[in-house]
């Protein structure tokens, strides 16, 4: 009876290639199969991945990573990231809550009981009917009992806060490896511009109490973001 012959396996010539470099001692060259992975991606020339420096690979591979967050860049980014906007006067917190107040004396302050931010002050506005909740209005009906802290937290609501600290009037953002912003410098015309945005105050109240800034060349996201807030 006659035995089947084993069949042969072929080997590919970067099997053959592998062999040598280990019979001669030598590392086996694998830069060639990264490239190949490479190449299944969009716009990747083949010629040029077939040997790439190690470093050349490495500022490629970043410059990938830099081109795909590019994608997540703020509206209004290559101002905003400008530190130079900071330069300039400030005013002290207690002044930027004394003009506030100016513009709707029912804005409260009360300190930050957050430490994890630093020592900061938060600005509350009364609710108005329609904000309260199903729990609030059961507190304020005496359905349920009044919360530790009291029935403050229970008729307004968090509306911004600052640093206790000497504020810009333009605020900045801090960017990270990738270029994004990863924090912002606030200023006061940022705190300005959140509570005109709320309704809490007027366009007109807060020019009149904190200057108008149309010449300012810092100016070009405030009146970008607050256009259909401000007085026909």
């Amino acid at each position: 009876m006659k035995m089947a012959k084993k069949r042969k396996s072929v080997k590919t010539a970067l099997e053959k290639k592998w062999e040598r470099d280990i019979r001669g001692h030598k590392s086996a060259y694998v830069e060639t199969d990264i490239a190949e992975l490479e190449l299944g991606r969009p716009g990747r020339d083949p010629a040029r991945h077939a040997r790439l420096d190690p470093k050349e690979a490495v500022a490629q591979k970043r410059q990938e990573c830099l081109d795909d967050a590019a994608n997540y860049r703020i509206a209004g980014q290559d101002e905003f990231e400008d530190a130079t906007r900071s330069e300039g006067p400030r005013l002290h917190y207690k002044e930027v809550i004394r003009r506030l107040q100016l513009c709707n004396p029912a804005i409260q302050v009360k300190s930050s009981d957050n430490t994890k931010f630093g020592d900061n002050v938060a600005l509350y506005i009364p609710k108005k009917p329609h904000e309260f909740s199903r729990s609030d209005w059961a507190v304020k009906n005496g359905a349920l009992p009044a919360p530790p802290k009291g029935m403050f937290f229970i008729d307004y609501k968090y509306i911004g806060g600052m640093p206790k600290d000497w504020l810009p009037e333009w605020g900045h953002g801090e960017l990270d490896t990738s270029y994004l912003v990863s924090s912002i410098a606030w200023g006061w015309r940022s705190i300005l511009s959140a509570l005109i945005k709320a309704r809490v105050i007027t366009y007109q109240d807060g020019v009149k109490h904190f200057g108008d800034p149309r010449f300012d060349p810092r100016s070009t996201l405030w009146f970008e973001q607050l256009q259909q807030y401000m007085p026909i």
